[in-house]
């Protein structure tokens, strides 16, 4: 419906950054540019993590699979996944995380219950010793305290997709919450679709 309601109202082209679900593209019968935020992931960590080399990305499940296949190959590092055994709805942890830093990357974070539940399994289970969680759309409609308050979590990078006002955060939130901007990503988008250059070339 929203894909409809955006031809009807004249837009010939979108712009789109981490969609949810590829499928959703197929709804557009105009030109969809999927965009995505992990070029900026990989370069702050690079910048940030201390001997990120030794560092093991891990999807929080199994739909986050190939979001952190590529991470890890992009980064040349292994990778680790959490899942859920639907028997029993225990967590396993598919990969080496002892005594490891962790990369945690997501495309979307509303309650973060799934990120949370992620830090815990891979700190009590898996016996990481710290986590950085990547997610690209911070939308926080819970801001979930007693993630932020974990010792293990380091940092949460975010970008801005959603705009969000974290000023009134408690200090244990706001020095953990980095947010990274975006919009050099799509405005080079807008540039290339504009001048004809190939968009694809970014990915």
């Amino acid at each position: 419906m929203i894909a409809g309601m955006l031809e009807v109202s004249g837009a010939n082209q979108v712009v789109t950054v981490d969609i949810h679900s590829p499928q959703t593209e197929g709804f557009f019968s105009i030109p969809v540019d999927c965009l995505t935020a992990r070029f900026l992931f990989e370069r702050w960590i690079k910048e940030n993590i201390p001997d990120w080399q030794q560092a093991v990305v891990c999807s929080p499940d199994e739909g986050g699979t190939r979001r952190a296949g590529i991470l890890a190959e992009k980064l040349h590092l292994p990778m680790a996944l959490i899942h859920r055994e639907s028997f029993n709805e225990e967590h396993i942890i598919s990969g080496n995380v002892q005594d490891k830093q962790v990369i945690l990357i997501d495309d979307l974070a509303d309650t973060c219950f799934t990120l949370h539940n992620a830090v815990t399994q891979l700190v009590r289970v898996g016996g990481a010793r710290c986590v950085f969680i990547c997610v690209t759309h911070a939308v926080l409609s819970q801001m979930p305290q007693e993630l932020f308050c974990r010792s293990e979590l380091v940092k949460m990078v975010v970008t801005n997709t959603v705009n969000q006002d974290y000023s009134d955060c408690h200090e244990s939130i706001t020095e953990k919450l980095v947010v990274i901007d975006v919009s050099d990503v799509i405005g080079e988008a807008i540039r290339r679709n504009h001048y004809g250059e190939s968009v694809r070339a970014m990915l």
